[in-house]
């Protein structure tokens, strides 16, 4: 069976950062506008500060957890065909 879905904010917001991570250690990339989220999302995500400001909007403001789902799923589409 998938794995469990998280079930609080916080622990999706933790999910997507730890997927942001592997697929950097994995290299990938991708063209386009895409390719530039993604490099700042790499970025942003070896930042402590900048990670807990965002798992703060994204756990505290409905429209910018909406906005985040919303650019997770592009990315992640995106990487699902890299792989």
């Amino acid at each position: 069976p998938p794995p469990t879905p998280p079930c609080t904010k916080s622990e999706r917001f933790d999910a997507m950062l730890q997927q942001v991570r592997t697929w950097e250690s994995l290299g990938l990339t991708a063209p386009g506008r895409r390719g530039e989220i993604l490099l700042g999302t790499y970025a942003g995500a070896k930042n402590a500060e900048v990670v807990r400001a965002l798992k703060a909007c994204y756990c505290d403001y409905g429209a910018l957890r909406l906005a985040g789902d919303l650019i997770f799923k592009l990315l992640k589409g995106a990487m699902a065909r890299k792989a």
